[in-house]
């Protein structure tokens, strides 16, 4: 059998060296879930909209996260990963790409997180596409020498940020990086 439902959630498992959770039911109950450790690949837009859906732990079996999985999970609060995972990596329930040395790229900022004022980690480069968008919480974020690129809407909607400082160490900003900042007053 190509896919099978777990508990609901959507599995592909044709391919069995690349098992994908294609979809998690956008109003499934439950606040808290644990991915099944066979599964290696969260698929594109997977967990989009989950609006029930409030943290998360991501198996050491994870080797890719596709685009916008977790986009628009407004209840979302945190992530875990568990130890073992050469990925990705959770700091502060914010969910983290290593790549090579000791560098990060931020996947996502749960939008639930419940801080004003975020500090990001000294190891960043990168900030993911859609990685912060649409949070209402933020109004500060302290970024790191070190900061290479912001992807695309990486802080769209972000309805209450209001001052944001880039270090020198930026070459990249993408299309519509800090577009619908409402109260951003200072770039």
């Amino acid at each position: 059998n190509n896919y099978r439902s777990d508990n609901g959630v959507l599995i592909d498992q044709k391919d069995k060296t690349k098992i994908t959770l294609m979809k998690y039911p956008v109003a499934k109950e439950g606040e808290t879930y644990t991915i099944p450790n066979e599964v290696t690949v969260i698929g594109i837009r997977s967990f989009e909209s989950s609006k029930n859906l409030k943290t998360m732990t991501i198996p050491s079996t994870i080797t890719e996260i596709q685009d916008f999985a977790f986009r628009y999970c407004n209840s979302m609060t945190s992530f875990t990963v568990e130890t073992g995972n050469s990925k990705y990596e959770s700091k502060e329930g914010v969910l983290f790409n290593k790549l090579d040395g000791n560098n990060l790229k931020l996947i996502q900022y749960p939008l639930k997180r419940g801080q004003k004022k975020y500090q990001l980690p000294t190891e960043t480069i990168e900030i993911e596409k859609y990685g912060f968008y649409g949070n209402y919480e933020v109004e500060y974020i302290t970024f790191n020498d070190g900061l290479t690129t912001i992807k695309e809407n990486a802080f769209g909607m972000m309805k209450d940020i209001r001052t944001i400082t880039l270090p020198t160490t930026v070459t990249t900003i993408e299309t519509n990086a800090f577009n619908g900042c409402q109260q951003l007053r200072i770039v």
